[in-house]
């Protein structure tokens, strides 16, 4: 009976052998790979300083009132690495500005105040550095593209309009706040600068205005992340 017993058990080791047959491979899982991730934003806010624009002649004591103007904007971007505390983004940003100022001219014939309105539109491809600090984004970079300005100057009963195309360049910073994993509200500053802008002919042979302009931009805006 002994005898039996371990025959047994031996046919049954060996069938439990052949039936698993040789060990099994161990596969490595590949590395995690950084996953980016497509957004969109919307903005608003205030164009809150205009440079002096104006080409003024000599021996004229002309004065600056700059107003406070507007700016609106739509952006599409991609975060390359949104795992990462330090990540490069890309974003294609369309901008919209308005603002009116006035330049008053007292020792010019009868004297009066020349009222300037502008307008303009820039495209701009805008390449960031951006910080994760857990609910705040903070981060800052630059970009480059074109725009399109259309200016009015209004002297008395005299008018004068024009509009260009030229070159873009701005420098940004911001701070994104996140409210929920794909949604951020964010704070932003601009330096927005214009060249090769048409100048205005105006009233005076130098022309009545310079070839660049530059705004200081203030927006809030709200971000979703695909």
């Amino acid at each position: 009976m002994k005898k039996t017993l371990i025959s047994l058990a031996a046919v049954v080791a060996t069938a439990a052998v052949l039936h698993a047959g040789p060990p099994a491979k161990i596969i490595e899982q590949p590395a995690v790979q950084a996953v980016g991730a497509w957004y969109v934003a919307a903005n608003g806010g205030m164009s809150a300083y205009q440079s002096n624009f104006i080409n003024k002649p000599a021996g004229n004591d002309w004065s600056s009132k700059r107003k406070i103007g507007w700016n609106g904007g739509l952006k599409l971007g991609y975060d390359f690495d949104t795992n990462a505390f330090v990540r490069p983004v890309l974003e294609l940003d369309g901008q919209f500005t308005g603002f009116n100022r006035n330049e008053t001219m007292p020792t010019r014939g009868q004297g009066g105040v020349a009222k300037f309105q502008t307008n303009s539109f820039a495209l701009t491809l805008n390449a960031l550095a951006k910080f994760d600090c857990v609910a705040f984004q903070p981060y800052v970079g630059a970009g480059a593209g074109f725009h399109h300005t259309w200016m009015k100057e209004r002297f008395n009963d005299e008018r004068d309009s024009d509009s260009s195309t030229g070159f873009a360049l701005q420098a940004i910073a911001g701070c994104d706040y996140k409210i929920a994993a794909d949604w951020a509200l964010f704070l932003e500053y601009k330096w927005l600068h214009f060249y090769n802008n048409k100048q205005l002919t105006g009233h005076h042979p130098e022309g009545m205005t310079k070839s660049q302009l530059g705004q200081q931009l203030i927006n809030m805006g709200v971000r979703f992340q695909f």
